[in-house]
């Protein structure tokens, strides 16, 4: 037998269309901040020949942003250090 000792054997037959093509889109929000990833890629299939174009959009350019951090280091003789950071302002952006 030509499989061995398969019980069954599947046979998928894959036909590339000479004419058509696929959209996909993408959206991952985020809820409570202007964070975000949006995408959507296009293929065509004309013949032999296929083409494609995909599209990114990200919502990061100039989003206020700031950090503020407070620690205290404690040494072995008892003597402690505070370190405070506050924020200046600014904002985030992806370029």
């Amino acid at each position: 037998m030509r499989y061995g000792n398969a019980y069954a054997v599947l046979n998928f037959v894959v036909v590339n269309p000479t004419l058509g093509g696929s959209l996909m889109t993408k959206g991952m929000p985020s809820l409570n901040c202007a964070w975000g990833d949006y995408s959507g890629p296009l293929k065509l299939n004309s013949g032999r020949s296929q083409w494609g174009v995909t599209g990114d959009f990200k919502l990061t350019n100039k989003i206020g942003s700031y950090r503020e951090y407070h620690e205290t280091f404690t040494k072995p003789d008892g003597e402690s250090v505070t370190r405070t950071e506050t924020p200046l302002g600014g904002y985030n952006s992806d370029k």
